[in-house]
């Protein structure tokens, strides 16, 4: 599909829309994403002086260590959390001609393509939050011998709950351009 333009009244719209006050599901989705980088945060806090200076930084698809490094870098992980978390929060400042919608826009889902564009961007902190999140205290885990490995299911749940955010959206967009 190409690019297509949009007129100034309907980036407005769209603007509009996405300027909105949040629903009560997207404040769950942003304090499921908070939770999920400050709980993990607090623990490595917690468990810094416990945890060795070199700790697993790698692990194969059984969730066996086979890389190790640095403590450090897990506070590198929960920055790189905060990356994405405020990199998908600031996006909604964004020009509407900056976002590229699998459907045409027109003046009959300018309101649904909004809120898409609204929602979305929670819908993935609250995915990415909670997978990095996942990883980052199964090695907090790991490296205090808490557990031998990272939990086979973690790269699993973490993966499907970033695929689901995608499907989700690919249905939404289903459902605009049918409407």
């Amino acid at each position: 599909m190409s690019h297509v333009r949009l007129t100034p009244e309907q980036e407005q719209a769209i603007k509009r829309e996405m300027a909105r006050p949040p629903a009560t599901l997207d404040w769950y989705l942003e304090v499921i994403a908070a939770l999920a980088i400050l709980l993990p945060f607090g623990y490595l806090l917690a468990a810094w002086s416990e945890l060795p200076t070199t700790i697993p930084t790698h692990f194969d698809a059984a969730g066996k260590a086979d890389g190790f490094g640095s403590r450090s870098t897990l506070f590198a992980l929960i920055g790189v959390q905060v990356a994405l978390y405020l990199l998908l929060t600031f996006m909604r400042y964004l020009p509407a001609r900056f976002y590229n919608v699998p459907v045409t826009v027109t003046e009959r889902n300018l309101v649904r393509v909004g809120a898409l564009l609204r929602r979305f961007p929670r819908v993935m902190k609250a995915a990415l939050s909670l997978t990095l999140s996942m990883l980052i205290v199964g090695t907090i885990r790991v490296a205090l011998a808490q557990a031998t490995s990272l939990s086979p299911w973690l790269t699993g749940i973490g993966m499907a709950g970033i695929l689901c955010a995608v499907l989700w959206l690919l249905v939404e967009t289903s459902r605009i351009s049918r409407a």
